[in-house]
């Protein structure tokens, strides 16, 4: 494993400690760890979603009448 120095303002580290402690790292370095950990996985995920929707198809352009029906149904959604 390589170690690496980071320089944070103060209220940043008592941000990351109290966080670290709060979800049981040891300390603020493993937090941070799992923070980069957790956001390549996310990237991943959006990767493969960008690529999944590339394969999916042909772009097909959309009409206003579309887009309002998208709107309605994301509405819906959201109202729930």
């Amino acid at each position: 494993m390589t170690i690496i120095t980071v320089q944070l303002p103060e209220e940043s580290l008592g941000f990351a400690e109290g966080i670290a402690k709060k979800r049981g790292f040891n300390n603020v370095g493993d937090f941070i760890a799992s923070l980069i950990t957790d956001l390549g996985e996310a990237q991943k995920q959006i990767d493969d979603q960008l690529i999944a929707g590339l394969d999916s198809g042909p772009a097909a352009m959309k009409s206003e009448q579309d887009w309002a029906d998208l709107r309605v149904r994301v509405a819906g959604k959201n109202a729930s």
